[in-house]
């Protein structure tokens, strides 16, 4: 019964380690982020290009997008709702206020485009790779949605803004790809090893059950000479009726 209480505490825990701890990690670079983002525009507003088309849509976005990573950080503490539904609800909301600052900030030349593949090589960590690439899918629809839109605004015909945004969405599902690709290697390298840790405690078990029952006298010490292990053969050989592992 305790063993198998042991295994449930390692399996929550390394479920844990691949779940939960990645995602608080998430809203932790989520809240400097959008703190960054926040300082940068209200505090050297006339040394950075951030709200330089649309000011006011950048300044409430920003201060929408911090509220919203200091309460995700608060609801990933508390574990409520659960994972899925939160990591999918907060790579979903990265993609789509770093596209609205990006078009306020006069959109790829803002440099905000780098913040949109490592919010799709997060969402590929967390999840699944076929919810991986909906996440590329979205963020690619974002980029074009934001160069039409711009240019609509601006009613200019160019054609380089959306080769530009064909080119983010490429990259977008070639990061997807590889982050997958290398999350599902770890993996799979973990739980081989998780198997090859049970098939040597496995092992260890056998052995200490066969020393037990073998009929020569076994005792094995430390370099301290403090008995680690005594078979019943050596019990009853030194008359010993009530020593324990680790005792002299």
């Amino acid at each position: 019964m305790q063993s198998h209480n042991e295994d449930s505490i390692t399996t929550q825990a390394s479920q844990d380690a691949r779940t939960w701890k990645p995602l608080r990690l998430l809203t932790f670079y989520r809240v400097i982020l959008a703190s960054l983002l926040a300082i940068l525009f209200f505090g050297l507003h006339d040394e950075t290009s951030l709200g330089l088309s649309y000011p006011v849509v950048y300044g409430y976005a920003v201060l929408a997008y911090l509220v919203f990573s200091v309460l995700a950080g608060f609801s990933t503490r508390l574990r409520i709702p659960g994972y899925e539904f939160q990591a999918i609800t907060q790579v979903l909301v990265d993609i789509g206020a770093i596209t609205l600052l990006m078009l306020a900030s006069g959109g790829p030349a803002s440099g905000l485009g780098i913040l949109l593949i490592i919010a799709v090589a997060t969402g590929s960590i967390l999840l699944s790779s076929r919810i991986a690439f909906a996440f590329a899918a979205c963020a690619t629809l974002a980029v074009i949605g934001e160069h039409f839109y711009s240019n609509w605004l601006t009613r200019s015909t160019g054609s380089g803004d959306f080769t530009q945004a064909g080119l983010h969405g490429l990259t977008f599902f070639v990061t997807a790809a590889v982050t997958t690709l290398q999350v599902q290697r770890i993996r799979e390298s973990e739980a081989l090893a998780y198997s090859r840790g049970i098939d040597v405690a496995n092992l260890a078990k056998l052995n200490a059950h066969i020393v037990q029952r073998l009929q020569a006298g076994i005792i094995v010490t430390d370099h301290d000479d403090n008995i680690r292990l005594i078979n019943d053969a050596a019990r009853k050989l030194l008359h010993v009726t009530d020593t324990h592992d680790g005792q002299t």
